[in-house]
Protein backbone atom coordinates (compact mmCIF):
# COMPACT_ATOMS: atom_id res chain seq x y z
CA UNK A 1 0.00 0.00 0.00
CA UNK A 2 1.24 3.55 -0.72
CA UNK A 3 2.36 5.51 2.33
CA UNK A 4 -0.46 7.41 4.05
CA UNK A 5 -3.30 5.29 2.62
CA UNK A 6 -3.59 2.92 5.55
CA UNK A 7 -5.19 -0.37 4.52
CA UNK A 8 -6.75 1.08 1.33
CA UNK A 9 -5.19 1.07 -2.11
CA UNK A 10 -5.25 4.26 -4.18
CA UNK A 11 -8.22 3.17 -6.32
CA UNK A 12 -10.27 2.11 -3.29
CA UNK A 13 -9.56 5.47 -1.63
CA UNK A 14 -10.94 7.44 -4.59
CA UNK A 15 -13.95 5.14 -4.97
CA UNK A 16 -14.81 5.61 -1.32
CA UNK A 17 -14.36 9.39 -1.61
CA UNK A 18 -16.59 9.51 -4.70
CA UNK A 19 -19.30 7.52 -2.87
CA UNK A 20 -19.06 9.86 0.12
CA UNK A 21 -19.40 12.95 -2.07
CA UNK A 22 -22.36 11.45 -3.89
CA UNK A 23 -24.12 10.93 -0.53
CA UNK A 24 -23.34 14.54 0.49
CA UNK A 25 -24.68 15.89 -2.82
CA UNK A 26 -27.91 13.87 -2.50
CA UNK A 27 -28.77 15.84 0.61
CA UNK A 28 -28.93 19.07 -1.45
CA UNK A 29 -32.00 17.87 -3.42
CA UNK A 30 -35.63 18.17 -2.40
CA UNK A 31 -36.88 15.45 -4.74
CA UNK A 32 -35.42 11.94 -4.31
CA UNK A 33 -35.99 11.26 -8.04
CA UNK A 34 -33.62 14.09 -9.08
CA UNK A 35 -31.14 13.00 -6.39
CA UNK A 36 -31.24 9.55 -8.02
CA UNK A 37 -30.48 11.11 -11.41
CA UNK A 38 -27.55 13.01 -9.92
CA UNK A 39 -26.26 9.77 -8.42
CA UNK A 40 -26.62 7.91 -11.73
CA UNK A 41 -24.65 10.62 -13.49
CA UNK A 42 -21.96 10.59 -10.78
CA UNK A 43 -21.48 6.85 -11.09
CA UNK A 44 -21.44 7.12 -14.90
CA UNK A 45 -18.84 9.90 -14.60
CA UNK A 46 -16.67 7.64 -12.42
CA UNK A 47 -16.77 4.95 -15.10
CA UNK A 48 -15.90 7.45 -17.84
CA UNK A 49 -13.05 9.45 -16.29
CA UNK A 50 -12.08 7.36 -13.28
CA UNK A 51 -13.11 7.73 -9.61
CA UNK A 52 -10.32 10.19 -8.81
CA UNK A 53 -11.25 12.75 -11.51
CA UNK A 54 -14.95 12.19 -10.85
CA UNK A 55 -14.57 12.84 -7.10
CA UNK A 56 -12.61 16.04 -7.78
CA UNK A 57 -14.85 17.48 -10.52
CA UNK A 58 -18.27 16.35 -9.26
CA UNK A 59 -19.09 19.61 -7.47
CA UNK A 60 -19.06 21.62 -10.72
CA UNK A 61 -22.00 19.58 -12.06
CA UNK A 62 -24.24 19.76 -8.98
CA UNK A 63 -25.62 23.29 -9.71
CA UNK A 64 -26.81 22.11 -13.12
CA UNK A 65 -28.85 19.29 -11.56
CA UNK A 66 -30.19 21.63 -8.87
CA UNK A 67 -31.40 24.03 -11.55
CA UNK A 68 -33.07 21.16 -13.39
CA UNK A 69 -34.85 20.23 -10.17
CA UNK A 70 -35.91 23.85 -9.62
CA UNK A 71 -37.30 24.06 -13.16
CA UNK A 72 -38.69 20.57 -13.75
CA UNK A 73 -39.00 19.15 -10.21
CA UNK A 74 -38.33 15.41 -10.28
CA UNK A 75 -38.30 14.70 -14.03
CA UNK A 76 -35.53 14.99 -16.58
CA UNK A 77 -36.57 17.48 -19.28
CA UNK A 78 -36.82 16.89 -23.00
CA UNK A 79 -33.97 17.94 -25.26
CA UNK A 80 -35.94 20.92 -26.59
CA UNK A 81 -36.67 22.13 -23.07
CA UNK A 82 -33.00 21.84 -22.08
CA UNK A 83 -31.89 23.89 -25.06
CA UNK A 84 -34.57 26.52 -24.50
CA UNK A 85 -33.72 26.93 -20.82
CA UNK A 86 -29.92 26.61 -20.74
CA UNK A 87 -28.91 27.55 -24.29
CA UNK A 88 -26.07 26.05 -26.30
CA UNK A 89 -23.31 28.09 -24.63
CA UNK A 90 -24.07 26.82 -21.16
CA UNK A 91 -24.61 23.26 -22.37
CA UNK A 92 -21.15 23.32 -23.93
CA UNK A 93 -19.71 23.92 -20.46
CA UNK A 94 -21.19 20.63 -19.23
CA UNK A 95 -20.48 18.36 -22.19
CA UNK A 96 -20.23 15.28 -19.97
CA UNK A 97 -23.78 15.84 -18.71
CA UNK A 98 -24.86 16.04 -22.35
CA UNK A 99 -23.17 12.73 -23.09
CA UNK A 100 -24.84 11.15 -20.07
CA UNK A 101 -28.24 12.51 -21.10
CA UNK A 102 -27.76 10.93 -24.53
CA UNK A 103 -27.14 7.59 -22.80
CA UNK A 104 -30.49 8.17 -21.05
CA UNK A 105 -32.25 8.69 -24.38
CA UNK A 106 -32.26 12.50 -24.32
CA UNK A 107 -30.36 13.26 -27.52
CA UNK A 108 -29.34 16.79 -28.47
CA UNK A 109 -28.99 16.87 -32.24
CA UNK A 110 -26.74 19.32 -34.08
CA UNK A 111 -29.77 20.89 -35.75
CA UNK A 112 -31.44 21.48 -32.38
CA UNK A 113 -28.28 23.14 -31.06
CA UNK A 114 -28.04 25.37 -34.11
CA UNK A 115 -31.72 26.32 -33.79
CA UNK A 116 -31.29 27.14 -30.10
CA UNK A 117 -28.29 29.36 -30.86
CA UNK A 118 -30.24 31.11 -33.61
CA UNK A 119 -33.21 31.63 -31.28
CA UNK A 120 -30.92 33.29 -28.75
CA UNK A 121 -29.53 35.61 -31.42
CA UNK A 122 -33.04 36.41 -32.62
CA UNK A 123 -34.00 37.49 -29.09
CA UNK A 124 -30.92 39.72 -29.00
CA UNK A 125 -31.84 41.29 -32.34
CA UNK A 126 -35.45 41.91 -31.31
CA UNK A 127 -34.21 43.78 -28.23
CA UNK A 128 -32.26 46.32 -30.32
CA UNK A 129 -35.34 48.57 -30.29
CA UNK A 130 -37.71 49.20 -27.43
CA UNK A 131 -40.71 46.94 -27.87
CA UNK A 132 -43.16 49.86 -27.77
CA UNK A 133 -41.18 52.09 -30.15
CA UNK A 134 -42.34 52.46 -33.79
CA UNK A 135 -39.25 50.60 -34.95
CA UNK A 136 -39.77 47.86 -32.36
CA UNK A 137 -43.39 47.33 -33.38
CA UNK A 138 -42.52 46.98 -37.06
CA UNK A 139 -39.63 44.63 -36.29
CA UNK A 140 -41.77 42.47 -33.99
CA UNK A 141 -44.48 42.33 -36.63
CA UNK A 142 -41.99 41.26 -39.28
CA UNK A 143 -40.64 38.55 -36.98
CA UNK A 144 -44.13 37.25 -36.18
CA UNK A 145 -44.97 37.21 -39.88
CA UNK A 146 -41.90 35.09 -40.70
CA UNK A 147 -42.33 32.82 -37.67
CA UNK A 148 -45.89 32.06 -38.79
CA UNK A 149 -44.64 30.50 -42.01
CA UNK A 150 -44.13 26.76 -41.74
CA UNK A 151 -41.43 26.65 -44.42
CA UNK A 152 -39.17 29.33 -42.89
CA UNK A 153 -36.23 28.07 -40.84
CA UNK A 154 -35.01 29.73 -37.65
CA UNK A 155 -31.70 30.56 -39.34
CA UNK A 156 -33.49 32.22 -42.27
CA UNK A 157 -35.44 34.38 -39.83
CA UNK A 158 -32.25 35.43 -38.05
CA UNK A 159 -30.53 36.33 -41.30
CA UNK A 160 -33.57 38.30 -42.52
CA UNK A 161 -33.74 40.38 -39.34
CA UNK A 162 -30.21 41.78 -39.78
CA UNK A 163 -30.86 44.00 -42.84
CA UNK A 164 -34.31 44.92 -41.52
CA UNK A 165 -32.72 46.29 -38.34
CA UNK A 166 -30.09 48.16 -40.36
CA UNK A 167 -32.78 49.80 -42.51
CA UNK A 168 -34.83 50.80 -39.46
CA UNK A 169 -31.73 52.25 -37.79
CA UNK A 170 -30.92 54.27 -40.89
CA UNK A 171 -34.50 55.58 -41.01
CA UNK A 172 -34.23 56.62 -37.35
CA UNK A 173 -30.94 58.44 -38.00
CA UNK A 174 -32.49 60.30 -40.93
CA UNK A 175 -35.73 61.02 -39.00
CA UNK A 176 -37.76 59.39 -41.79
CA UNK A 177 -40.20 56.81 -40.52
CA UNK A 178 -41.30 54.37 -41.69
CA UNK A 179 -38.39 53.74 -44.08
CA UNK A 180 -39.24 55.09 -47.54
CA UNK A 181 -37.75 54.64 -50.99
CA UNK A 182 -34.95 57.14 -50.36
CA UNK A 183 -33.85 55.27 -47.23
CA UNK A 184 -33.90 51.95 -49.07
CA UNK A 185 -31.92 53.38 -51.99
CA UNK A 186 -29.39 54.89 -49.59
CA UNK A 187 -29.01 51.59 -47.74
CA UNK A 188 -28.54 49.53 -50.89
CA UNK A 189 -26.10 52.00 -52.39
CA UNK A 190 -23.76 51.20 -49.52
CA UNK A 191 -24.65 47.49 -49.27
CA UNK A 192 -25.78 46.22 -52.67
CA UNK A 193 -25.11 42.65 -51.60
CA UNK A 194 -28.06 42.86 -49.17
CA UNK A 195 -30.61 43.33 -51.95
CA UNK A 196 -31.95 39.76 -51.78
CA UNK A 197 -31.78 39.59 -47.97
CA UNK A 198 -33.89 42.72 -47.50
CA UNK A 199 -36.48 41.88 -50.17
CA UNK A 200 -38.80 40.20 -47.65
CA UNK A 201 -38.77 43.22 -45.35
CA UNK A 202 -39.47 45.57 -48.26
CA UNK A 203 -42.47 43.44 -49.18
CA UNK A 204 -43.61 43.45 -45.54
CA UNK A 205 -43.43 47.26 -45.36
CA UNK A 206 -45.46 47.56 -48.54
CA UNK A 207 -48.08 44.91 -47.78
CA UNK A 208 -48.58 45.40 -44.03
CA UNK A 209 -47.74 49.08 -43.45
CA UNK A 210 -48.81 50.69 -46.70
CA UNK A 211 -45.36 52.09 -47.48
CA UNK A 212 -44.83 53.01 -51.14
CA UNK A 213 -41.53 51.23 -51.55
CA UNK A 214 -40.07 48.96 -54.20
CA UNK A 215 -36.88 46.97 -54.46
CA UNK A 216 -34.79 48.79 -57.09
CA UNK A 217 -33.40 46.82 -59.99
CA UNK A 218 -29.86 45.49 -59.90
CA UNK A 219 -28.93 48.06 -62.54
CA UNK A 220 -30.38 50.88 -60.46
CA UNK A 221 -28.50 49.73 -57.37
CA UNK A 222 -25.25 49.62 -59.33
CA UNK A 223 -25.87 53.07 -60.76
CA UNK A 224 -26.68 54.43 -57.31
CA UNK A 225 -23.49 52.96 -55.92
CA UNK A 226 -21.44 54.48 -58.74
CA UNK A 227 -23.11 57.86 -58.17
CA UNK A 228 -22.35 57.69 -54.44
CA UNK A 229 -18.71 56.88 -55.21
CA UNK A 230 -18.53 59.88 -57.54
CA UNK A 231 -20.05 62.15 -54.88
CA UNK A 232 -17.56 60.84 -52.34
CA UNK A 233 -14.63 61.61 -54.63
CA UNK A 234 -15.89 65.14 -55.30
CA UNK A 235 -16.45 65.73 -51.59
CA UNK A 236 -12.89 64.59 -50.80
CA UNK A 237 -11.51 66.85 -53.52
CA UNK A 238 -13.42 69.84 -52.11
CA UNK A 239 -12.06 69.05 -48.64
CA UNK A 240 -8.50 69.12 -50.02
CA UNK A 241 -9.19 72.45 -51.73
CA UNK A 242 -10.66 73.85 -48.52
CA UNK A 243 -7.26 73.58 -46.84
CA UNK A 244 -5.90 76.23 -49.21
CA UNK A 245 -8.91 78.53 -49.29
CA UNK A 246 -12.65 78.81 -49.62
CA UNK A 247 -14.76 76.42 -51.68
CA UNK A 248 -18.14 77.00 -53.37
CA UNK A 249 -20.48 76.87 -50.40
CA UNK A 250 -23.62 75.95 -52.33
CA UNK A 251 -21.81 73.17 -54.14
CA UNK A 252 -20.70 71.70 -50.81
CA UNK A 253 -24.30 71.78 -49.57
CA UNK A 254 -25.46 70.08 -52.77
CA UNK A 255 -22.84 67.32 -52.63
CA UNK A 256 -23.27 66.55 -48.92
CA UNK A 257 -27.08 66.52 -49.12
CA UNK A 258 -26.87 64.08 -52.01
CA UNK A 259 -24.19 61.93 -50.33
CA UNK A 260 -25.58 61.73 -46.79
CA UNK A 261 -29.33 61.98 -47.49
CA UNK A 262 -29.84 60.87 -51.09
CA UNK A 263 -31.39 64.19 -52.14
CA UNK A 264 -31.02 65.47 -55.72
CA UNK A 265 -27.77 67.32 -56.33
CA UNK A 266 -29.69 70.44 -57.36
CA UNK A 267 -31.19 70.96 -53.89
CA UNK A 268 -28.17 72.89 -52.62
CA UNK A 269 -28.68 75.53 -55.29
CA UNK A 270 -32.44 75.82 -54.73
CA UNK A 271 -32.69 75.96 -50.94
CA UNK A 272 -33.29 79.42 -49.47
CA UNK A 273 -30.62 81.16 -47.40
CA UNK A 274 -33.08 81.44 -44.51
CA UNK A 275 -33.45 77.65 -44.51
CA UNK A 276 -29.73 77.08 -43.92
CA UNK A 277 -28.70 77.38 -40.28
CA UNK A 278 -25.16 77.03 -39.07
CA UNK A 279 -24.04 75.29 -35.88
CA UNK A 280 -20.64 74.36 -34.47
CA UNK A 281 -20.19 71.20 -36.53
CA UNK A 282 -22.13 71.90 -39.73
CA UNK A 283 -25.38 73.14 -41.20
CA UNK A 284 -29.03 72.21 -40.71
CA UNK A 285 -31.00 72.54 -43.93
CA UNK A 286 -34.78 72.66 -44.19
CA UNK A 287 -36.14 71.35 -47.48
CA UNK A 288 -39.72 70.44 -48.38
CA UNK A 289 -40.74 69.96 -44.77
CA UNK A 290 -37.71 67.86 -43.84
CA UNK A 291 -34.68 68.85 -41.78
CA UNK A 292 -31.28 67.58 -42.93
CA UNK A 293 -27.88 68.00 -41.29
CA UNK A 294 -24.59 68.10 -43.17
CA UNK A 295 -21.07 68.55 -41.76
CA UNK A 296 -18.70 71.45 -42.31
CA UNK A 297 -15.77 70.60 -44.54
CA UNK A 298 -13.37 71.78 -41.84
CA UNK A 299 -14.73 69.15 -39.43
CA UNK A 300 -12.86 66.44 -41.39
CA UNK A 301 -9.36 67.79 -40.70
Amino acid sequence: MPAGCGKQCNICYWKALLTKRIDVNRAAFSHPEMADQMQKFSQWLGDQVGPNKAAISLKRYVPFFLEMEKTWSSNLPKAEELLEHFGTIRLRKVLLIGQWLESEGISLSREQKYDAADQRRIREKLSVFDEDSPEGKILQGYYQHMAGKTNTSVRSIRLALTPAIALLQLAREESLFPPDQSILNCYLSGKPGQRAAISGFVRHLRDHHGVEIELPSVTAVGAKRAQRKKLEQEMLEMMRQARDGEIPFRRWISITLAYFHGLPVCVGAKVKDTDIRKDREGWAIVWEGGRFWVPRYSSFY
